[in-house]
Order: structure tokens, then C-alpha cells, then sequence
């Protein structure tokens, strides 16, 4: 999980090569908002999920559970956002 500001090509960088170093490693990212970037690069990118800053414990939680639950599946688009 790493918190990050909103600038997309140092996020996206970080999780690509997140994704190179461990490719079963889901990819979690908190910041404000992933609007500027993109699911469809965030996807590409290899993150599976985001959270909103300011954290929502629950939130966090859900998109801990769903990684854990099966680390090989697919991103879930709904929650990339």
C-alpha cells in the first residue's frame, strides 16, 4: 500500500515497478483521488486498488480483503476509482 500525491507519472511508475519487482503482489494506493490518472492506466499499471484520502477504515479494510481473498485475480474496475 503507498500514499500518494496526485501526480500520475511518479504513481504510476511506483506501481509498475511494484508490479516488475513481485507480479502475485497486489498493488493498493491511497490518495485524494485517481481521477486525473485513469482506471484504464492505473490498470496497466498494476494497481488493483484504491483508497481515498482521507482514509475510511472501512474502506481500507474492503480493499485489503478483496486482494487478500485471491492476490491472482483480476482488478475489480468498480473499485479502481
Amino acid at each position: 500500500m503507498a500514499n500518494c500525491s496526485s501526480e500520475a507519472a511518479p504513481i504510476l511508475k511506483l506501481a509498475a515497478a511494484i508490479r516488475d519487482m513481485e507480479p502475485n503482489l497486489p498493488v493498493v494506493l491511497a490518495m485524494a483521488s485517481a481521477d486525473e490518472i485513469g482506471v484504464d492506466a492505473l490498470l496497466l499499471a498494476g494497481v488493483r486498488e484504491v483508497v481515498r484520502l482521507p482514509f475510511i477504515s472501512a474502506e481500507v479494510a474492503a480493499a485489503l480483503r478483496h486482494c487478500l481473498a485471491d492476490p491472482q485475480a483480476a482488478p475489480a474496475r468498480a473499485q479502481v476509482s
